[in-house]
């Protein structure tokens, strides 16, 4: 029924308009332009006076390229909105306002956040959404933030020193490239929402279990697995976790909800409670992992078998070994970056993980990416690499001729 009398309605106008026998307004006409620019203006004043006294700067949406307040004081502004236009920095005068405890620009072309704003001891609440920022300075946590919504802009990652923000109750990263979340993050016990939707995540850090989450959003990324200790998480009401390619909990337990998601993290720490499956138990590790590989590979691996793995540098090496060429390509460390990224080894477990499939490794015994990544699944490992050393002989040699 409103569409109806809406587009009634735009057809009327568009009549009186066309047969209006008044005199006719075009945004050509010097004078409309004149009277326009003369009206913003005023607005403008307008706002700049009202702020001044009571200490609530609105600047939105009015396509500003440079911050207009220069001829004013507003220093003691709790509330600047500078939303909706196309400010390319943060206006360094803003950066001296004291007293400041909200400060939204939303949707401008900012690309960094200057070291100044560490002057804004007061600030409670930042929104830079949609926005150009390539990174997060370390800074900025050292601000009593409660609330940090960074969403559509170009972060690849967030510094570990979010840590630091210990009153953050919102953050708000989502639609960005964010490969990594730190398990610093653990470490915000006020943190009641997080929203991650939209990066290149693959796993979660299980640091988050310990806090008092009641909204999680990571929907969108590339997940595979809740880790069983968010079963801890008993304050969450929602769980939104669409478009990911689930595998623990399988896809058609999470269609169900977050009531049979629980209970399918609950039965996975049952089970991991009954067999031993972490770094917590190092000897154990070194009985199921270093044996076959120095058998195999001549390579004698230390006692922290976990880091030594985590590159998947020698796993690789041991599928090559398994069958030639099964690993077309290998990143390695060199004497110029002795550490490989962390792209460079998730590239290199992915391959090695394919590489079992082809060869014949039975699904229910291949571990999944971050067991060896984040060194949280050693047994898991062990019965991968063990499967893929009890694979007949002749097949891994059919299948290197191909």
């Amino acid at each position: 029924m409103a569409s109806s009398q809406g587009g009634v309605g735009a057809v009327t106008a568009l009549q009186s308009h066309h047969y209006s026998s008044g005199p006719h307004w075009s945004p050509g006409n010097s004078q409309y332009q004149h009277q326009q620019q003369h009206h913003t203006t005023r607005s403008l004043d307008r706002a700049l006076e009202d702020a001044v006294c009571s200490g609530i700067l609105n600047l939105s949406g009015r396509k500003l390229r440079e911050y207009p307040g220069m001829s004013y004081d507003l220093t003691d502004t709790t509330q600047a909105d500078l939303s909706k236009n196309r400010l390319t920095e943060i206006p360094p005068e803003v950066c001296l306002f004291a007293p400041l405890e909200s400060l939204n620009l939303y949707h401008n072309c900012i690309k960094c956040i200057p070291e100044a704003i560490i002057n804004l001891q007061m600030l409670t609440y930042l929104d830079i959404s949609r926005n150009l920022l390539s990174v997060l300075p370390k800074y900025l946590f050292n601000l009593p933030l409660k609330v940090l919504l960074v969403s559509n802009n170009k972060l690849v990652s967030i510094p570990e020193e979010i840590g630091k923000a210990k009153e953050l109750m919102e953050l708000d990263v989502s639609c960005n490239e964010i490969q990594v979340l730190p398990a610093q993050v653990g470490r915000l016990q006020a943190l009641r929402e997080l929203n991650i939707r939209k990066n290149c995540l693959h796993m979660l850090p299980e640091e988050l279990a310990d806090l008092p989450l009641i909204r999680l959003d990571f929907s969108c990324n590339k997940i595979t697995e809740i880790p069983p200790a968010y079963r801890k998480l008993r304050q969450l009401q929602h769980i939104i976790l669409d478009n990911n390619p689930m595998q623990s909990p399988p896809a058609q337990i999470c269609l169900k909800g977050k009531v049979h998601i629980f209970k399918y993290l609950n039965i996975q720490a049952c089970r991991m409670d009954k067999k031993p499956d972490t770094l917590d138990l190092p000897s154990l590790g070194k009985r199921c992992l270093p044996q076959p590989l120095t058998d195999r590979l001549k390579v004698l691996l230390p006692d922290d078998v976990g880091a030594a793995l985590m590159d998947g540098v020698v796993l690789c090496h041991l599928a090559n070994h398994i069958c030639p060429r099964s690993v077309a390509s290998i990143h390695v460390p060199s004497p110029a970056v002795p550490k490989l990224s962390m792209a460079k080894c998730r590239r290199n477990v992915e391959n090695f993980l394919d590489a079992c499939k082809k060869l014949g490794v039975p699904q229910d015994k291949l571990c999944l990416p971050h067991h060896i990544l984040e060194e949280r699944g050693l047994v898991k490992v062990g019965v991968t690499v063990q499967a893929l050393l009890d694979l007949p002989t002749s097949k891994s040699a059919q299948l290197s001729g191909v």
